[in-house]
C-alpha cells in the first residue's frame, strides 16, 4: 500500500512537471496589414510587423523578410543594404523600402524567429502583406520633345494661312483703288477734251448758218474798239 501510494505520488509529481515545462514553452505571434498601395512618387514605404510573445523567450528575436513575386523569391538583406532598412521600436519590426520602383510589388512576410529556444511555436511567420506601387506616367524626353515641335509647326502653318487669306483681299482692294485713281483723271481729261471739241463744232456750225448775225457782231466789235475822242490822234 505504502509503495502503490508512493507510485502515485510520483506519477502526479511528474505530470505536474510536465505541464509546467509545457507551460513555460516559447511561443510567438506574428501580424502584418494585408494590403498596402502607393505611387511611385512616394520614394519610400513601410511594411510594419508586430509580434507578441509567451513563455519564457529570449529577450532579443531575429527579424527575418522574405519578398515574394510570381516567379521569384528572395531575403532581404536589411542590415547592409541602401534600399531596404529594418526600424525597431517595442514589439514593432517594421520594413522600411526606400527609392520604390514597380518591380517592388509583390508579397513581402516578416518572420519572427527566438533562435535560443528550442520550441517549436519559437518561430513563426505572418500571412503577408500584398505590396502594389503604382508607376508614374512619365513622359519620355523626345516624345516630350515631338510634340512641342507639332504643336509649334502647327501654329506656324495656321498663322500662314490667316496671313494668306487676308493678303489677297488687302491688295486686290489696293489693285482697284490704285486703278480707280488712274483712270479718274483719264477719264476727266478725256470728258474735258470732248466737251471742247463739242464747243467748237458747235460754235463752227453757229457761224455758217448765222453769217449776217456774225458780221454785225463784227462790226459792233470794231466801232467799240475805237476811240471816241478825234483829238487824240492829233496830239500823236
Amino acid at each position: 500500500m505504502t509503495e502503490a501510494y508512493c507510485f502515485h505520488l510520483a506519477f502526479i509529481f511528474a505530470f505536474l512537471q510536465i505541464q509546467g515545462c509545457a507551460a513555460e514553452e516559447c511561443a510567438v505571434a506574428v501580424s502584418q496589414p494585408n494590403f498596402i498601395e502607393v505611387s511611385e512618387e512616394s520614394e519610400t514605404v513601410t511594411i510594419h510587423c508586430n509580434f507578441t510573445s509567451s513563455g519564457q523567450c529570449p529577450s532579443i528575436p531575429e527579424v527575418l523578410w522574405y519578398h515574394f513575386q510570381q516567379h521569384s523569391h528572395r531575403k532581404l538583406q536589411t542590415h547592409s543594404s541602401n534600399k531596404y532598412s529594418l526600424e525597431q521600436s517595442g514589439n514593432n519590426r517594421s520594413l522600411r523600402i526606400s527609392h520604390i520602383h514597380p518591380n517592388d510589388s509583390g508579397i513581402y512576410f516578416c518572420g519572427i524567429s527566438f533562435t535560443k529556444s528550442d520550441s517549436i511555436h519559437s518561430k513563426n511567420t505572418s500571412t503577408g502583406t500584398i505590396l502594389v506601387v503604382r508607376a508614374v506616367m512619365v513622359m519620355p524626353f523626345k516624345k516630350l520633345l515631338m510634340i512641342i515641335l507639332t504643336v509649334l509647326l502647327f501654329l506656324y502653318s495656321v498663322c500662314i494661312v490667316v496671313l494668306l487669306v487676308l493678303y489677297k483681299p488687302i491688295t486686290w482692294m489696293s489693285k482697284i483703288t490704285c486703278r480707280r485713281g488712274r483712270e479718274r483723271p483719264s477719264r476727266e481729261n478725256k470728258n474735258s477734251t470732248r466737251r471742247a471739241n463739242f464747243r467748237a463744232v458747235a460754235q463752227e456750225l453757229y457761224n455758217r448758218r448765222n453769217p449776217r448775225k456774225n458780221r454785225k457782231a463784227a462790226e459792233e466789235i470794231s466801232t467799240a474798239s475805237a476811240p471816241d475822242d478825234p483829238t487824240i490822234y492829233q496830239n500823236l
